[in-house]
């Protein structure tokens, strides 16, 4: 469900794309909160299986939700279709079918040609360590808590700080970075250093209210960086190839979740406590800025090289108009002339 909602967001809206997300997924940052004391409360009166029962239900109401989702065409979308109909005919269709085979055609069905744009593998390989950072810590935070003799309840609850956190910025930091004060992407590198470095200084709180501004903090940076997720999949590969790009970024993402929990229980049965678990996970995060910090500094610097080119074809056709209008005006009158110049130019 999560994969469809993003890219449904991302073909209605453009301007407030950002907020937009932000909104759409917020639900995530009030479950994280809300839904650990209601899985408590049904496992105490229901058990498990009855407990798995009733989520599944709960679960299945997206169904309906789902099915309230209008799907619409873009410009873009049209353009295409016209441009199918007008080359595919009978002929051309049975010599495409038969120089395409299946590992081609399947290539084209998952769109794997996005691989070809080098911003879209950057941002997925900084995401790969973003993620393997942010599952870490929710392995050990618990039991990290009880071990400076944090009380259970007050521990669990910690977890829900984080999602407190997550849901309050996805909204926040969504419509704040639709004023445009800054650019998008280096937002998202101040976000990925920060949610960094609260991991890093997270083993350093020794008290329980020092957890919960680390956790809090951890929270708000990374419901800031899934908010900007999809945005910069649509800046980098287009809205008409959003699904396709949403699709495989999750997908890859996904080695992240996989081997992120084993990861942090290997890191703890060989140093035997929880400090080098979070050290890794901000790390890795902090590996994921480096490489979005280059990505927007290469990308910065197109921009202006591409506004300094404007700038200057700009000035060439002023100067070519000058001569022009020069040209044209007796150039008896050298006084008329010196003014053109000085006012063209």
């Amino acid at each position: 469900m999560y994969t469809p909602c993003i890219t449904m967001v991302g073909r209605y809206f453009k301007k407030r794309l950002a907020l937009a997300n932000g909104i759409g997924l917020s639900g995530s940052g009030v479950g994280s909160f809300a839904l650990p004391p209601v899985f408590q409360l049904l496992i105490d009166n229901y058990g498990w299986r009855g407990s798995l029962f009733i989520v599944a239900g709960v679960a299945l109401q997206g169904c309906f939700f789902g099915a309230l989702l209008r799907p619409i065409n873009l410009k873009a979308d049209i353009d295409e279709m016209d441009d199918v109909k007008l080359s595919d005919t009978p002929t051309s269709r049975n010599i495409r079918q038969t120089k395409q085979g299946l590992i081609t055609r399947l290539c084209g069905v998952l769109d794997l040609s996005l691989f070809k744009i080098p911003s879209f593998v950057v941002f997925n390989m900084a995401m790969i360590f973003l993620v393997v950072g942010y599952v870490i810590p929710f392995v050990h935070l618990v039991k990290h808590a009880r071990t400076i003799g944090v009380e259970p309840q007050q521990a669990a609850f910690l977890a829900s700080v984080v999602g407190i956190g997550d849901g309050v910025s996805r909204i926040g930091y969504g419509w704040f970075s639709n004023l445009n004060l800054y650019p998008l992407l280096r937002g998202f590198v101040v976000c990925s250093l920060g949610l960094g470095l609260s991991l890093v200084f997270l083993p350093s709180a020794q008290t329980y209210p020092s957890m919960v501004v680390c956790c809090l903090s951890v929270g708000l940076f990374a419901g800031s960086i899934s908010t900007q997720t999809s945005v910069f999949l649509a800046e980098f590969c287009g809205v008409k190839r959003l699904a396709s790009a949403v699709g495989i970024s999750f997908s890859v993402r996904g080695f992240s979740f996989l081997f992120g929990p084993p990861l942090a229980g290997y890191l703890y049965d060989v140093t035997g406590n929880y400090n080098v678990s979070f050290y890794v996970a901000g790390g890795a995060v902090l590996c994921s800025t480096l490489m979005t910090s280059a990505l927007e500094a290469h990308r910065t610097r197109n921009v202006q090289r591409q506004n300094f080119d404007m700038l200057g074809s700009e000035d060439s056709s002023k100067i070519t108009h000058s001569k022009d209008i020069a040209e044209d005006i007796d150039f008896d009158d050298s006084k008329d002339v010196l003014i053109v110049r000085e006012t063209s130019v």
